[in-house]
C-alpha cells in the first residue's frame, strides 16, 4: 500500500476515535479514494504525501470543476483533503498542509420565489420568525 494510501487510512481512522458521524466518515471515505484514484497513475504508486504541493492540488480541483462537478461538492472534496493533510502535517507525515492555500470555490445563491411570485435570497431572513424559504409573513 502506498504512503498515501495509508495516510489516509490513518486518517478515517482518526475520524472514527474522534466519533464523526457516519455521514462524515462515508463521505470522506469516498472523496479521499477518488483523491488518491486521481493520483495514482495506471501501473505506478501515487507520490508521496509530502510531494503533493499547491500546484497539484489546484490541477485536481481543475479537473472536478472540468467534469461538472457542483460547486458544493468541490468544497466538500476540498474540505477532506484540507483535514487530511492537517492530520498529516499533526502525525508529522508532511512539514505544511498544501491544501491551506487554496480558495474554497463559491457556494450559489439559492434563490426562490414567495407566495406573491417575488424572488428571494435562501440566505434570506424573516424579521418576525427569522425563517427563511416557505415564510407566510415573506410576502
Amino acid at each position: 500500500m502506498s504512503e498515501l494510501a495509508e495516510g489516509i487510512k490513518g486518517y478515517l481512522s482518526e475520524l472514527r476515535l474522534q466519533n464523526a458521524s457516519r455521514h462524515t466518515l462515508r463521505n470522506y471515505a469516498s472523496d479521499l479514494a477518488q483523491f488518491l484514484e486521481y493520483f495514482s497513475p495506471p501501473r505506478a504508486e501515487p507520490p508521496a504525501p509530502e510531494r503533493i504541493d499547491a500546484i497539484l492540488l489546484r490541477e485536481w480541483l481543475a479537473s472536478l470543476y472540468h467534469s461538472g462537478l457542483d460547486p458544493l461538492s468541490i468544497r466538500r472534496k476540498l474540505a477532506a483533503v484540507r483535514s487530511f493533510f492537517q492530520f498529516m502535517v499533526r502525525e508529522r507525515a508532511v512539514a505544511v498542509n498544501p491544501a491551506r492555500v487554496l480558495r474554497t470555490p463559491k457556494a450559489p445563491k439559492l434563490l426562490w420565489t414567495n407566495s406573491s411570485g417575488r424572488i428571494r435570497s435562501a440566505t434570506w431572513r424573516c424579521s418576525s420568525c427569522y425563517t427563511a424559504a416557505g415564510c407566510a409573513s415573506a410576502s
